[in-house]
C-alpha cells in the first residue's frame, strides 16, 4: 500500500489519509511506494519527489530536509511545526524561504487557528520560518492543526501560490520536567485547618494552564449530606475559574487514610482548608 493511504476494511478500500499519522506511512518517509518485503526501497515518488538509487529525494534541492513523501516547492508545503520549550512561541518552518514578508498572523491563518494562536498574536518571518509570539490566551497544542489561508503564500524561487499544505510534525520541545509549587501548612493536630495553595508552575514555558478542576476523593465516604455540601462547594469553586494545556492530577494522603485528590488544569491560585479528616472543606 503506498504512503498517504490506509486500508479501510468496511468497504475494501485504500483511502487517502486527511492527516499524517502512523497508519497512512506504510513505506519508508520519502516513498510513494515500496518494493515487498523491503519497505526502505522506493519504487516511485509523489511529484515533489524524483528517485535516486531507491530513495526518493526532494527535486527542489534548497529543501533538503527529506522528512516526508512531499517536499516545499511549487504550490506544495511541507510544514515542521514546534512549541519552544523556554518561551510561549510556535515556530512552522516551510523548508525554502517564502514570500510572506509583512503580512499579519491574521491574513496568514485560518479563523480556527488564529483563535488557538490567542488574541494579541504576533508573527514574523525569518529564512525559512514562520514564529509566532502566543498570547497569554492562546490554547494551541501539539495535537491540533494548523490552518493556512489559500492564495497568501508563495516561495521566493517563484510566484505559484501554495496551495495544498502537509503538516509532517507538530512537538512541543521539552528540556525540563513541568514541576508545580504548592505551599502547605504541616499537620500539628487534628483540630487544626490543613491550608493547602497552590502557588505556581514552573517549566511550563511561561504559558500557564488550561483550565482549572477541584475534587475529592475520600475513602471511607462521608454521610449522604456532608458528600453533598463538599460537591456544591466544589462544583461552584470550579464555575468560578477557567484559566492553558497541560493536566495533573495529584492525590495526597492524610490522617484516618482520608485522600485529598486535585485535579489541576489551570493557571489559578487558590486555598483549601480541610477541617477534622474532611468534615468541612473551605475553598478560597
Amino acid at each position: 500500500m503506498p504512503n498517504n493511504y490506509r486500508q479501510h476494511l468496511g468497504n475494501l478500500s485504500c483511502d487517502m489519509c486527511t492527516d499524517y499519522i502512523p497508519e497512512c506511512q506504510n513505506c519508508a518517509t520519502t516513498c510513494r511506494s515500496c518494493q515487498k518485503g523491503n519497505t526502505n526501497i522506493c519504487l516511485d515518488c509523489f511529484p515533489t519527489m524524483k528517485l535516486q538509487n531507491g530513495t526518493c529525494v526532494c527535486r527542489n534541492q534548497q529543501d533538503n530536509r527529506n522528512i516526508f513523501f512531499q517536499c516545499s516547492m511549487d504550490n506544495t508545503a511541507v510544514l515542521q511545526a514546534y512549541l519552544a520549550s523556554d518561551s510561549p512561541t510556535l515556530t512552522k518552518d516551510f523548508g525554502i524561504p517564502s514570500q510572506i514578508q509583512n503580512l499579519s498572523c491574521k491574513q496568514l491563518f485560518q479563523d480556527s487557528t488564529l483563535n488557538q494562536l490567542g488574541s494579541n498574536v504576533v508573527c514574523s518571518m525569518s529564512s525559512t520560518k514562520i514564529t509566532v509570539a502566543l498570547s497569554n490566551d492562546a490554547t494551541i497544542m501539539e495535537t491540533q492543526r494548523i490552518q493556512f489561508k489559500n492564495d497568501v503564500i508563495s516561495y521566493k524561487e517563484n510566484m505559484n501560490i501554495v496551495q495544498v499544505f502537509y503538516l509532517a510534525s507538530f512537538t512541543q520541545l521539552r528540556n525540563q520536567i513541568p514541576v508545580l509549587n504548592f505551599q502547605y501548612d504541616a499537620i500539628k493536630s487534628t483540630c487544626n485547618d490543613i491550608i493547602f495553595k497552590f502557588l505556581s508552575v514552573s517549566n511550563d514555558t511561561q504559558r500557564g494552564f488550561y483550565s482549572f478542576q477541584w475534587s475529592i476523593q475520600m475513602n471511607p465516604s462521608p454521610d449522604q449530606q456532608t458528600l453533598q455540601q463538599i460537591n456544591s462547594i466544589i462544583q461552584n469553586s470550579n464555575s468560578q475559574k477557567s484559566c492553558s494545556n497541560t493536566k495533573i492530577h495529584t492525590t495526597l494522603r492524610y490522617f484516618n487514610n482520608s485522600l485529598f485528590s486535585v485535579k489541576f488544569e489551570g493557571k489559578c491560585q487558590w486555598n483549601i482548608a480541610i477541617y477534622n479528616t474532611l468534615q468541612k472543606i473551605k475553598i478560597y
